[in-house]
């Protein structure tokens, strides 16, 4: 008997449900007052944001706010001044994911690379790339 594996039978495997993905975009202003307003509108929220990108947070100190149950993504400020972009992920949504910061030597530009066997979206959509860039230039 000759085995040919292209024709048995292929038991479906059950996927879990797609989790939410919410994403969310703001221009700080570099003020403290417009980030806590922001993100203290959160808790008017029933489902917690997956992912905010922030450009021209408000920075003291070389340092970006923390803010409770998110985790702060920025470019390091090294020698080229402040972050001018951030990406504040949830720490539900982050322990659910593997996630890859991506730099490119600059401070207004940073990717978060997102992955999950799971799928985004869709089931075959494992993982996609999110750029968030800033530019204060005339």
């Amino acid at each position: 008997m000759h085995y040919n594996h292209l024709h048995r039978d292929v038991k479906q495997v059950s996927t879990p449900p797609l989790s939410p993905f919410t994403l969310v975009q703001h221009n700080c202003l570099g003020s403290w007052d417009v980030f806590l307003s922001w993100f203290g509108s959160f808790s008017q929220l029933t489902a917690a944001l997956s992912v905010v990108a922030l450009q021209d947070p408000p920075v003291y100190r070389g340092k970006l706010p923390s803010f409770k149950l998110y985790t702060c993504f920025s470019p390091p400020s090294g020698n080229s001044g402040k972050p001018h972009v951030a990406f504040y992920v949830f720490s539900n949504f982050l322990a659910t994911i593997t996630l890859l910061p991506k730099f490119f030597g600059r401070n207004d530009v940073i990717g978060l690379e997102h992955f999950t066997p799971s799928g985004f979206f869709d089931p075959w959509i494992v993982g996609f790339t999110m750029v968030n860039s800033y530019s204060n230039k005339v």
